[in-house]
Formats: structure tokens, C-alpha cells, sequence
């Protein structure tokens, strides 16, 4: 449901209304096809919830993707996954609402392909594509430019407001030198636009080129390489790929994983130090009492008996100081010699 306002689907609610609900196809940015032996069962899951059950072969069929049906949907690529997603998204019955995040990228079939899908489809449902590419936008009518969530500015046509499009993309891994890499590509006529991210796994940065010339891009970027002696581990020509998103979040999710994992591991290992700490105190305050001396016995209650100090202990005494407990009234001290005959109670009789 939507923070603020409404949203409506062919005038219903979808959060209210499962009508509305089946009428939406959606393919998001990863793939997250249901739980099941095969693609076809998959696809027949994922179908049943939109109340109707077409025969998984034929959704596959209609893109292409019919050698995919016995495969098991882990064994399938991103790319593959993706495009199962978006057979299932476009066998929707009477769609009135299609949204595909990223529909040209990461999709194991081409992008003309996926456009003349999508263009079917939007001639009787509305359609929405969700990219972080200009070139991909400019192949629709209209595009809306968001900023922080809110609409920026909207465009028909040729789209002018959207900028150039640049003909290549380059992508280079940098171990070290990575800004003075930058610099000198930043002054180069060859290049039409420069991104530096200096966050990437494994302590690399990478170095994002646009332009209009592959061939000028990488003479460029090899003779600025050179003369900073970056340290390049790898260089790839793309764009901006779901992949790179999704890798960097399976990074993310893991390093938190991981850090999960030392942050339990500590706190088991400061409950082991409490508690031997805990057992010491316990000894430490019998041994006060002469229990350890061997004229008394520990009582048998021993383990329910308030430590001297730490979490557990009474709020009179200081963290780390211990404080024996008081000797109860008329307690004969552990050392007193025993009465002698005659002196006790039935001494004398």
C-alpha cells in the first residue's frame, strides 16, 4: 500500500481487491520464481494465484523459452529467470497493468524482442518500465524522469531533456589509482560522461566511461592507465547491468550474514566469560565463609544463591568488588573447638 494517496487499477483497489490483484503482471529487478521440481511447476504455482491455470509449456512457448520447462528453477541463470518471469508476467488473462523493472537488461532474450512483447501488451494495459537508463527510456513514448521519489520532469517524443545517448560503456575494476585514473580521463574529449565509485567488494573502485567511440573510449582509458599506473584488475565494456546491482546485494547481504554470525559468536562467548565469572564469584564467597575450609558443608541451594557481583547481583554491591555474605545470627565461627563433655547441655546428666 502506498505511504500517501491511493492507487487504482482499473478503478479497484489491488490491496483490497484479489480481482484487481490478478489482473497485474509484474518482473522484478531479481528473479523469485515459486519453490517447485521444474519450470513448468513453477510456472503453474505462480499462475494458479492469478486464477487460472494455461498450460505452462504454451507461456514458455510464447517467448521462446519452451526448452527451459524441465529444467529446476535453481539450476536457471539470472538471465533465464528473469525472462521465465517475464513469460508468466505476459500470459496475465485480460492484463490491466504490466510492470517490468529493468525489462532490456539481465533477460535471456533480446531486447527487440522484449519491446514488441511489451508493446503488445500496451495496447490494451497500461505499461510500466522501471530503468536507470536513458537509452532504454527513449525506446518508449513517454518517460517520467524521477528524483527522491518525485516526478522531476516528463517527456514525449525524442525525448530531448533526456541528453545524448552514448553509443558504448566502459567498466574497469581498479585496485589502486583509481582517482588519479579519473583525473586524467576527466579532461579527454573521448569521454562523454565519468563515474567513480570507490565502494566497491574486495576494496576496488570502479571507473564508469561513456562516449560515442569504443575505439577512442579504450585508447583513451589505456593511455590514461599508463601514464597514472592505475593498478587495473579488470575492464569490461557495458552498461549498467542488473547483474552488477544484484552481485553487489548478495555481497551486502552476506558481509550482514557475516556479521551476524561475530556478532552471535561474541555474545556467547561474553555469556561463557560472565558465567565463569558468575561460578568464581559463587567459590570465592563460600571459600569467605569457611565452606571450602572443610568444617562446613556448601549448602545444597548453592546454585540459587545471588553472585557477589555481575548481572545478577545485588544491587548493594559494587561491580566487581565481592562482598561476602553476613554470617547468620549465634554462627559458631568454622574454627571454634567443639564443647567438651560436661560443659553441654547433657553433660551434666
Amino acid at each position: 500500500r502506498p505511504e500517501r494517496g491511493e492507487v487504482r487499477v482499473a478503478g479497484r483497489d489491488p490491496a483490497r481487491d484479489v480481482g484487481a490483484r490478478r489482473r497485474i503482471g509484474t518482473v522484478g529487478l531479481s528473479a523469485a520464481l515459486p519453490a517447485a521440481a521444474s519450470v513448468s511447476d513453477a510456472i503453474a504455482i505462480a499462475r494458479s494465484a492469478h486464477g487460472s491455470s494455461p498450460s505452462p509449456q504454451a507461456v514458455l512457448d510464447a517467448v521462446g523459452l519452451g526448452a527451459l520447462a524441465g529444467r529446476k528453477p535453481e539450476t536457471l541463470t539470472s538471465a533465464e529467470a528473469r525472462a521465465v518471469e517475464l513469460a508468466i508476467a505476459l500470459a496475465t488473462e485480460a492484463p490491466a497493468l504490466l510492470v517490468v523493472h529493468e525489462p532490456f537488461i539481465d533477460m535471456a532474450r533480446s531486447s527487440d524482442e522484449t519491446l514488441a512483447a511489451l508493446e503488445a501488451v500496451g495496447k490494451n494495459a497500461t505499461v510500466i518500465v522501471l530503468t536507470s537508463s536513458p537509452a532504454d527510456a527513449r525506446r518508449f513514448e513517454r518517460v517520467l524522469v524521477l528524483a527522491r521519489g518525485f516526478v522531476a520532469r516528463e517527456s514525449t517524443g525524442a525525448h530531448p531533456v533526456l541528453g545524448a545517448p552514448p553509443a558504448c560503456h566502459l567498466v574497469a575494476w581498479v585496485a589502486s589509482g583509481a582517482r588519479e585514473l579519473a583525473a586524467a580521463l576527466a579532461g579527454r574529449t573521448e569521454v562523454a560522461s565519468l563515474i567513480l565509485s570507490a565502494d566497491a567488494p574486495g576494496g576496488l573502485a570502479v571507473v564508469r566511461l561513456a562516449g560515442t567511440d569504443m575505439d577512442a573510449l579504450a585508447a583513451a582509458f589505456a593511455e590514461a592507465a599508463a601514464t597514472t599506473g592505475a593498478d587495473v584488475e579488470a575492464l569490461r565494456e557495458m552498461a549498467p547491468v542488473t547483474v552488477e546491482v544484484t552481485a553487489m546485494t548478495e555481497w551486502e547481504v552476506r558481509a550482514r550474514q557475516l556479521t551476524a554470525m561475530h556478532v552471535a559468536a561474541s555474545d556467547a562467548r561474553l555469556r561463557a566469560e560472565l558465567a565463569a565469572a558468575d561460578a568464581a564469584a559463587r567459590a570465592a564467597a563460600y571459600a569467605a565463609r569457611g565452606y571450602a575450609t572443610g568444617h562446613q558443608q556448601a549448602p545444597s541451594d548453592a546454585a540459587n544463591i545471588a553472585p557477589a557481583w555481575g548481572p545478577a547481583a545485588p544491587a548493594e554491591n559494587s561491580p566487581g568488588v565481592l562482598a561476602p555474605a553476613a554470617e547468620p545470627p549465634n554462627a559458631e565461627p568454622p574454627n571454634a573447638e567443639p564443647p567438651r563433655g560436661g560443659e553441654g547441655k547433657e553433660g551434666g546428666q
